[in-house]
């Protein structure tokens, strides 16, 4: 592979692939790549050109990832009816936070909704998750099971 000295405080973007594996044909290449790296930037949610469908895919993604950078998912409008846990997401702090508000600005505009149940009465739950925001958007339970 070779050496490379990484300059500090810079971002790198980097791709690994694996080819031939054990000397073979690859059967299964849409799954080459070797790691992903950690989300840092802007993101869409929702919409017709998306990176996350919906917030529970960009929520697996922060699971699975983690963050190195503050990260902004600005959310199409709609409404999104799932319910969302978070736990502690690698790299956030108080300058790597995490934010999900309106693309429109509009809070009527975006919604996410749950049915309520007495098992998870909850629409957003937070366990150990820190820095995290909300901005100008409807979350609210469907229905009138309480716990």
């Amino acid at each position: 592979m070779g050496a490379y000295t990484f300059a500090k405080n810079t971002f790198y973007n980097l791709e690994a692939y694996s080819s031939s594996p054990n000397g073979g044909t690859d059967a299964n290449p849409t799954d080459d790549t070797l790691f992903k790296v950690s989300l840092n930037g802007t993101y869409i949610i929702g919409g017709s050109t998306y990176d996350y469908a919906n917030f529970s895919d960009a929520v697996s993604a922060l699971d699975s990832f983690g963050i190195c950078g503050p990260v902004i998912f600005n959310i199409a409008d709609g409404t999104y009816t799932e319910q969302i846990e978070m736990g502690v997401i690698n790299g956030t702090s108080s300058i790597n936070t995490i934010t999900f508000q309106s693309a429109s600005g509009d809070s009527s505009k975006v919604i996410l909704a749950y049915p309520s149940s007495t098992a998870k009465n909850y629409v957003v739950h937070l366990s150990g998750a820190s820095f995290i925001s909300f901005k100008k958007i409807t979350i609210k339970s469907i229905g009138t099971a309480r716990g």
